[in-house]
């Protein structure tokens, strides 16, 4: 996997199997992305994403991303702060689902 892709209308849902049954992780909406790990890093996806109805998306490849910036520094440059910062916001978002998901051990390990 080495595509972004942004949502230009519709809606998906991020999904995961977790021991033997399937997680909804999240909601991906027209205006956000889906894929800006695999651009910079590619590798086997974290998720699998469907369709919750009509959609439509924009792709962008990682040569394309790479010819994007070389071609165009400024919005390039623009584009990839927006990538990171969307990156920083999920990993916080992370950060914090583990965070809580901790405390809770403690506490049920404390309450006994």
């Amino acid at each position: 996997q080495h595509t972004l892709f942004l949502v230009l209308s519709g809606s998906l849902h991020a999904r995961r199997v977790d021991s033997g049954r399937e997680v909804l992780l999240g909601e991906i909406h027209t205006g956000e992305s889906i894929g800006e790990v695999s651009i910079f890093d590619p590798s086997k996806a974290s998720a699998s994403v469907v369709a919750a109805c009509q959609v439509q998306l924009w792709k962008l490849d990682s040569t394309a991303l790479n010819d994007f910036v070389a071609l165009y520094p400024v919005p390039g440059a623009e584009l990839l702060r927006g990538l990171a910062t969307v990156l920083a916001r999920r990993l916080r978002a992370v950060n914090d689902k583990l965070s809580n998901r901790l405390e809770f051990q403690k506490l049920l390990a404390e309450i006994g």
